[in-house]
């Protein structure tokens, strides 16, 4: 755990820029939380877990029939600032996960990619507009059906 809380104070400059938005208490909250030991532990298993994860999917045999699917997609590639990955694994991770999010959309006959041109990971961060347009979407083409 040390090493991964030495990376992170000397990223921490890094992630202020990318928190700027928020007050001062937030900022430090945030950079609190990400350099404790439970959070990094948690990140580790759950990278570690990424593999296999994707390995069930790819295995599993499902679809949504006709529901309405919705599936938002970054536009853009995470930066390393920050992180300490390596740009080029980012690149890479991308692409695959942008082919997992086209797949991902035809396992419903209603399904349907949004393309965040502006957003990495975080959508909900950069294009909040594009998650509520989604929802109404959906809402009202389950009102259309008559589900309620």
């Amino acid at each position: 755990m040390g090493i991964h809380r030495l990376m992170m104070q000397m990223s921490q400059t890094q992630s202020k820029l990318r928190l700027s938005n928020y007050p001062d208490w937030v900022q430090k909250a945030y950079l609190a939380k990400l350099s404790s030991t439970k959070c990094m532990r948690t990140a580790g298993k759950e990278n570690s877990a990424f593999t296999e994860s994707l390995s069930q999917l790819k295995n599993a045999q499902f679809s949504f029939g006709d529901k309405p699917l919705i599936v938002l997609t970054a536009g853009k590639c995470i930066s390393n600032e920050g992180y300490g990955f390596d740009q080029k694994w980012l690149d890479q991770s991308f692409k695959v996960w942008k082919e997992l999010q086209k797949e991902l959309v035809t396992q419903s006959t209603k399904g349907k990619q949004i393309i965040a041109e502006h957003s990495d990971h975080q959508i909900t961060r950069n294009q909040p507009e594009i998650i509520i347009d989604a929802i109404k979407e959906l809402i009202n083409s389950e009102e259309k059906l008559g589900v309620h």
